[in-house]
């Protein structure tokens, strides 16, 4: 998308979920708001992309049922006026695969098998889509970024390409070419969207 914006600016911290106040790291979500909002003092944000993981989320069903719902849809109606488009990532798929053996077997050119189940994927993170599906927020899309790397038809996600480059490098992280490959899916979705 460098053709199309200037300026991309990232701003992370990690194991952070944006809407999630995380008393034990002394994480809150105005730490969020105020990054972008200096942000915005600087040029106006076209395009804000909220991606996290949710896993530490998965360990915590009573906040997912009673709470989660209520503090993410606190935090976009925060954000929504800072940016012309907000993209929302669903959770990541975790993969289910020995990544030691499997960086190993890239290693010595032997991705005989470099796949994942889709469905098993998915329904480990259902529970957390369900809430991003309720998430009202105007000027957002709902990005699915394991659709890059997943197939519901044939059910694999694919964790590496025949030619052996690995996109993961654990069960959630990506490489610098699994980026590429969200890096583009992203620009596809936002064309689809008549934002690009």
């Amino acid at each position: 998308m460098r053709h199309v914006y200037k300026t991309a600016t990232l701003f992370y911290i990690p194991t952070a979920i944006p809407f999630y106040r995380d008393w034990d790291k002394e994480i809150h979500p105005s730490m969020f708001y105020d990054a972008i909002e200096n942000i915005r003092k600087m040029l106006p944000i076209d395009i804000l992309i909220i991606k996290n993981s949710y896993v530490q989320l998965l360990k915590k069903p009573r906040y997912i049922q009673h709470f989660m719902l209520d503090e993410m849809q606190k935090f976009y109606d925060n954000v929504t006026s800072k940016a012309k488009h907000i993209v929302m990532s669903y959770s990541d798929y975790h993969r289910s695969v020995h990544f030691e053996k499997f960086n190993r077997d890239v290693q010595h050119n032997n991705t005989r098998n470099p796949y994942c189940d889709y469905k098993k994927a998915k329904a480990n993170v259902q529970k957390l889509d369900k809430i991003i599906d309720k998430i009202k927020c105007k000027n957002c899309i709902k990005v699915n970024f394991n659709h890059a790397t997943c197939d519901y038809v044939i059910n694999k996600c694919i964790n590496a390409l025949p030619n052996g480059i690995a996109l993961f490098r654990d069960i959630f992280h990506t490489t610098f070419f699994g980026n590429l490959l969200h890096a583009e899916f992203l620009e596809d979705e936002l064309k689809l969207h008549n934002i690009l």
